[in-house]
């Protein structure tokens, strides 16, 4: 038998024709996705997406343009 991970946060990729949070499993921390329905996308369409990263690896975000961009940091007091 597999032993099973249990990570918090991303573990994997996101479509963001799956972009659609679950209210009542996000959290301001973390968005959690619901994976309930697809959002398809029109050509040239541009969405808000969030997604949760882990405090580890290496993030890009890309940002300016037409659209503001944006990444939320948590600051917890030590």
């Amino acid at each position: 038998m597999a032993a099973e991970a249990h990570t918090v946060g991303a573990d994997g990729r996101l479509r963001v024709s799956m972009r659609h949070l679950d209210e009542k499993l996000s959290t301001e921390d973390l968005p959690a996705h619901s994976f309930d329905r697809v959002e398809k996308l029109f050509p040239g369409e541009t969405v808000d997406v969030e997604i949760g990263l882990l405090p580890v690896g290496r993030h890009i975000v890309h940002t300016g343009g037409d659209r503001a961009s944006y990444l939320q940091l948590p600051v917890k007091p030590m």
